[in-house]
């Protein structure tokens, strides 16, 4: 069985931190209200932090959210950065846990990479030009199940020991140093992992009602629109693409208007030799075809097995 290698050499070979600056903003963002919400009450949280402090209350420092996929979990915490970062000299880096990349097979390996994930984080929340980290575990059920399962090894053991201490002392500590964790399985995760004191907080992220819908759809078209310089899609009925889409996620109603121009434009790719009309116009009629599409992609995926 091969030997863990050395810290020191593992931190020049093997640990690379991906710091991704954003642009995006909480106004962006766009879900069920309440979820808008809490996620507002965590910008707010983290902004105001020497307020909370001065009346002797701690910041939330761990959040969790959870649901189907494709509701923007993952581009919320990217909001939340890019919100953050609005306001002067508070640049906050969101640093990525990759688990293709650092998970291992090898003995000890694991921690020691988990362990130089976090102090290489923290070093970075210290310089000068860094207000604060978001640590970013995205699909953390693959290194945060039950510890339990039949499948469990130790070695994955040992790496959520690791995690565990130092979500511990990121709560602990008055560091700028925040930790989120997504997951579509929330149920697949080890109870000790999520227990108050270790986990602050907890957002559940559920596929979009109808005024979600009716803003993600409203919004996207309105950016096509924009991007064109016309109205491209016109005599479109909001009202009705909410209603046959009640199933969706945040996803599949930012793609409907996307794929409806693009098949729209492949048709006239495919005359091109013919007579050409310009300029490209679309209708309800097509954004209602697009959608009968995506609900049969749904369907087919609910038969494989797969979550929606």
């Amino acid at each position: 069985m091969p030997k863990a290698k050395s810290r020191k050499k593992i931190e020049g070979a093997i640990i690379r931190v991906k710091e991704t600056l954003t642009n995006t903003c909480l106004e962006d963002f766009l879900g069920n209200k309440k979820t808008r919400e809490e996620v507002v009450d965590i910008y707010l949280n983290i902004v105001n932090k020497d307020f909370l402090k001065s009346f002797k209350v701690f910041p939330d420092k761990s959040f969790l959210f959870y649901g189907p996929p494709g509701n923007g979990k993952t581009f919320a915490i990217k909001c939340l950065a890019g919100e953050i970062g609005k306001n002067k000299g508070q640049i906050y880096v969101v640093v990525p846990y990759e688990i293709g990349k650092y998970g291992t097979a090898y003995i000890n390996l694991g921690a020691v990479k988990m362990n130089t994930f976090f102090e290489t984080g923290k070093e970075l929340s210290q310089k000068e030009n860094v207000k604060g980290v978001i640590y970013l575990f995205d699909e953390c059920d693959v290194i945060m199940g039950k510890r339990e399962n039949f499948s469990s090894h130790k070695e994955d053991n040992k790496v959520l020991e690791i995690l565990m201490k130092h979500l511990q002392r990121i709560h602990d500590e008055d560091t700028n140093e925040y930790i989120f964790f997504t997951t579509n399985l929330k149920e697949e995760i080890d109870l000790a992992s999520i227990r108050s004191g270790r986990m602050d907080k907890t957002v559940v992220f559920e596929n979009p009602d109808k005024n979600a819908r009716f803003e993600l759809f409203k919004k996207e078209i309105e950016r096509i629109n924009e991007n064109a310089g016309y109205d491209v899609i016109y005599k479109y009925n909001l009202d009705h693409l909410v209603e046959e889409s009640s199933e969706f996620n945040c996803c599949d109603c930012i793609e409907i208007p996307k794929r409806a121009l693009k098949n729209t434009l492949l048709k006239i790719m495919k005359r091109r030799s013919r007579n050409m009309v310009f300029p490209v116009y679309l209708t309800n009629k097509n954004l209602l075809e697009e959608i009968k599409r995506q609900k049969e992609r749904n369907s087919k995926i609910k038969k494989m097995g797969f979550l929606v």
